[in-house]
C-alpha cells in the first residue's frame, strides 16, 4: 500500500472526529468526538515515529560455508524508545540459501531492550548471496494506523564449493621441503636422522669423523628425505567441452574437486595457485590467482571457486596460460588439471602445457556413460573421477 493511501484513512477520520466536535451541539457525542480525535492524533504520530524507534543489525556482515553445510543468521533488535512497543514483525531476505521456516519473528519490546533473532538454513548451492532488506511492520498505539518500513542492512553469504579428501601421490619435486618421501635423492642435509657404518660409494662430505675416530670404523650421516613443489590447478570449465547432457551437474563436480585439490595441496603447506577457463563477473577474463603458500591464500582461492562461472566462448589453453601468469620460470612446477574429456586438439593443448612443468596430473570428470581410453590413460598420470546422480568413484 503506498504512503498516500495509508494516509488518507487516518486523515479522513480526524476530519470527521473534529468536524463533529465543532459542529454538534450535543455534550456526550461532542466529549466522545474529542477523545477519539485525541487517540486517532496520538496514534497517528507515533506510527510515524515507531519506525525510528527500532534499530537492527547484523552480528556478521559476512558469513562463509561450504556448500551442503547449515548457516546461522543472527540479527540484533533494539528498542530505542523508553516505552515499551508492544508489537513489531521483523522479516528477512532468505535469498539463494534455503530456511527452516520463513525467517519472519513477532516481537515485544521493552524500554531500552535488546533481542537477538536467528534463524537457520541450509546452503545448497554455490555462489555469492547478498542479502540485505529487513523488513518491519506493526500496529500503532491502540491497534489503529498500522505502519511498515525496510531497511537496509547488507549482508553477504559466500557458499564456497563442496570439498571431499583426496588421496595424492608425491614422488617428484625439489629437494629440502616439508613432505617426508623415502627416496635418497631428496635427502634435507638440515634435517638430521641418524648414523649408519660406511657403504662403499658414500659421499666423503657424509662422513662423521668424530664419530668414525671414537667408534673406529667410518660412518655416515643419513638425513631425512623430504621435498615440495608449487601447484598450479587447471580448471576447465570451457561448456562446450563438457557433455550436454548433464553439463551443470559435472561443471560443479569439477569446481569441487579443484577446491579439494587446493584445500589438499594447502593441508602439505605446499604453495598454490589456480587458473581457470571460467570467469568472475560478464565480460572478465579467464580466472587467474597467483601461485602463493599459507592457507589464508587457499581460501582466497576457494573464495573464487565460489563465484567462478563458466565462459561462454571457448578460451584456448595456451593463449590463457601465455597471459601473465604462474606457469612461467616456475621451477618444480606440478600441474594438476581438472577437465571433462577433451577433443584430441583439446588434449594436445593441454599436453604442451604439461611440459612447461614438472609433470602434469590429469583429474578426468566423466558421466556414467564415458570412460577413458587407454591413450588418455597413458598421457598423464590421470585419475577419473566418474560422476553419477547419486554417487562419486576413483579409477
Amino acid at each position: 500500500m503506498s504512503q498516500p493511501r495509508r494516509l488518507a484513512g487516518p486523515i479522513a477520520g480526524g476530519v470527521f472526529l473534529l468536524a463533529v466536535y465543532l459542529f454538534t451541539p450535543i455534550q456526550p457525542i461532542r466529549a466522545a468526538a474529542a477523545f477519539l480525535l485525541l487517540v486517532t492524533l496520538v496514534s497517528f504520530v507515533a506510527s510515524r515515529l515507531l519506525p525510528r524507534a527500532i534499530a537492527v543489525r547484523r552480528f556478521d556482515p559476512d558469513l562463509r560455508v561450504h556448500r551442503g553445510e547449515r548457516v546461522t543468521v543472527r540479527l540484533e533488535i533494539r528498542n530505542l524508545w523508553p516505552v515499551p512497543i508492544r508489537s513489531v514483525t521483523i522479516t528477512d531476505q532468505h535469498g539463494g540459501v534455503v530456511p527452516d521456516a520463513p525467517p519472519v519473528f513477532q516481537v515485544s519490546l521493552a524500554p531500552r531492550e535488546r533481542r537477538v533473532l536467528s534463524w537457520n538454513a541450509d546452503a545448497r548451492e554455490r555462489g555469492e548471496i547478498s542479502l540485505g532488506r529487513i523488513g518491519m511492520s506493526g500496529p500503532g498505539p491502540f491497534g489503529l494506523n498500522r505502519w511498515a518500513r525496510s531497511l537496509d542492512v547488507p549482508f553477504r553469504i559466500i557458499v564456497y564449493p563442496a570439498v571431499a579428501p583426496i588421496s595424492l601421490e608425491h614422488r617428484r619435486g625439489l629437494p629440502a621441503g616439508n613432505i617426508a618421501i623415502l627416496n635418497r635423492l631428496y635427502e634435507d642435509v638440515t634435517r638430521y636422522r641418524s648414523i649408519r657404518e660406511y657403504v662403499p660409494g658414500d659421499e666423503l662430505r657424509r662422513i662423521n669423523w668424530k664419530v668414525s675416530a671414537r667408534l673406529g670404523k667410518l660412518h655416515t650421516m643419513e638425513y631425512l628425505p623430504s621435498l615440495y613443489f608449487p601447484v598450479l590447478v587447471l580448471l576447465n570449465l570451457t561448456p562446450s567441452d563438457y557433455p550436454l547432457d548433464g553439463r551443470f551437474f559435472l561443471v560443479e563436480r569439477a569446481i569441487e574437486v579443484a577446491a579439494s585439490l587446493v584445500l589438499a595441496f594447502a593441508g602439505l603447506q605446499q604453495e598454490v595457485g589456480l587458473l581457470s577457463t571460467g570467469a568472475i563477473g560478464a565480460g572478465a577474463g579467464p580466472l587467474s590467482v597467483p601461485i602463493r603458500p599459507g592457507l589464508a591464500h587457499a581460501m582466497t582461492i576457494l573464495e573464487s571457486l565460489a563465484r567462478v562461472q563458466p565462459a561462454p566462448d571457448e578460451v584456448r589453453f595456451e593463449v590463457m596460460a601465455s597471459s601473465p601468469s604462474q606457469i612461467a620460470a616456475r621451477a618444480g612446477l606440478r600441474i594438476v588439471a581438472v577437465t571433462p574429456l577433451l577433443s584430441p586438439g583439446r588434449t594436445g593443448e593441454l599436453s604442451r602445457i604439461g611440459r612447461r612443468g614438472s609433470g602434469l596430473e590429469i583429474f578426468y570428470i566423466l558421466s556414467a556413460a564415458q570412460r577413458l581410453s587407454d591413450s588418455e590413460t597413458g598421457s598423464a598420470a590421470s585419475r577419473a573421477i566418474e560422476v553419477t546422480a547419486g554417487r562419486t568413484s576413483h579409477g
